[in-house]
Parts: structure tokens; sequence; C-alpha cells
């Protein structure tokens, strides 16, 4: 074993490192099954430039940034599309409800004129518009807050109605907004994406009063069921929000 280091020693010694291209950094002998083998470490001082990335290893590097970015930026689009919807719907049930209260104020009006003039205009559902007969109830109906139809009632009182119209496009025209005033309307401002349509009916039965007293009749029941339509990323969304209105009077 002796000899043999002694000679191993001897022939590595005999390797000059510049004409081989390699240099020599470490010897092991370890035995296995009554053979010796010999185990070499080289290090090449030719050729130390820093190697790159394989095409694999670039690859795989690739899909495991790939991997860790899909999820938060799947969050990212989702959380945005949410937040889209969210606002989109809370306009939506203000615009719904608008529509209600401006028919109130209708209703409100009518009943301010038949204090005035003894309800020889108009009834509690009259729908103002210098037709005679005309009512509130009907279908496809659209309104306006901007636009106001005025007319006197009573002695020099003007009274200014939003606008109820049962327009040739039905429910089709988009609602536009008004940046100076901050609202919603036909005439002016810019295109938005919803539209807005009144369905205006009486119920089919009277409806029950509290207990001991009357039923109320039909006739002093207005059902108002506004409802908003638009369309967000290719997606048709609706909103319909219904309200009673009675004759209070």
């Amino acid at each position: 074993m002796q000899n043999l280091k002694s000679k191993i020693k001897n022939d590595a010694s005999g390797v000059t490192p510049a004409k081989a291209g390699i240099q020599f950094t470490g010897l092991r002998i370890e035995r296995y099954f009554n053979f010796y083998i010999l185990h070499f470490k080289f290090h090449d001082f030719l050729y130390t430039k820093n190697r790159g990335f394989t095409l694999l290893e670039t690859v795989v590097a690739l899909a495991v940034i790939l991997g860790a970015l899909v999820g938060p930026v799947s969050l990212i689009i989702r959380g945005i599309n949410n937040f889209s919807f969210a606002k989109n719907k809370l306009i939506a049930i203000n615009l719904a409800q608008e529509g209600i209260e401006l028919v109130r104020v209708i209703r409100e009006n009518n009943q301010i004129c038949i204090e005035k003039n003894t309800g020889t205009l108009q009834t509690w559902q009259t729908d103002y518009n210098g037709i005679t007969g005309s009512t509130l109830l009907g279908t496809q109906r659209t309104i306006d807050a901007i636009a106001v139809t005025q007319y006197l009632c009573g002695s020099g009182v003007l009274i200014s109605n939003p606008t109820l119209t049962v327009p040739s496009a039905g429910c089709a025209n988009k609602l536009r907004f008004d940046p100076a005033t901050g609202r919603y309307g036909y005439v002016s401002g810019q295109p938005t994406l919803f539209s807005r349509c009144l369905n205006i009916s009486r119920p089919f039965s009277a409806e029950s009063g509290p207990p001991g007293s009357a039923a109320i009749p039909t006739a002093d029941i207005m059902d108002v069921t506004a409802t908003i339509s638009w369309n967000e990323r290719g997606i048709n969304r609706t909103l319909t929000l219904t309200e009673r209105l009675y004759n209070w009077r």
C-alpha cells in the first residue's frame, strides 16, 4: 500500500499542469472488493469563466416564477372586476330609487293641486301633461329629473313635475350624467351604461288594512317598479326595485 501511494505520487508529480491543461487538486484511495480505486479531483484552470444557464434550467425557472405570479395576478383582476360591479350596482340602486321618488314627487304635487282646486283638475294619480285624463299608470315609461313639466295649479301656484314619458324606443335610451349638477337625465350630459324603465300599475286586489279598519281599495294603491339595465363587459345586468304608493289624503 505504501508503495502504491508512492508510485501514484511520483506519477502525478510528473504531469505538468500547463501541458495537461488541468490542475491536480487532490487524491483519495478507496478499497472495494480488494481493488484499489483512485479518486482524483481536478480543476480546469484554463477555462474559469462562469457558465450560463441551460435552456432546461431557464424553462424551469420561468415556470416557477409564473406559477408564483398566477395566484396574485388572478386575485388582483378579480378584485378589480368585483369593484367595478359593486360600483355599477350601487349606481343602479340609486337610479331605481330616484325613479320611484320622482313618481312620489308627482303624487305629492297632485295632492297640492287637489287642495288648491278642490279636486277639479286632477286626482292623485294624474300625470299632468296637457292631455285630459292622462294617468300615471302605464308601462315602459321613462322619467327625467332634469327636464321638468311646469303648469299652473290654483291661483298663481306654479308646479314643476319631473317629465314622465312613453318614448317610441321604449326604455332603450341611455341615461346621461351631467357633471355640473351631478344628476342623471336624458337631455344633456355624458352618456352612461344605464337605462331606466318604470312600470306603474294597480294591484289586482285590495290590501288588508290595520286591525279593525277597512281594506285599502285598489284605487288608492299604486305599485311603482323601476328597472335599471346595463351591460358590463359583455354581460347584461338588471336591477329591479318596487315600492307601493298610497293615496294618503
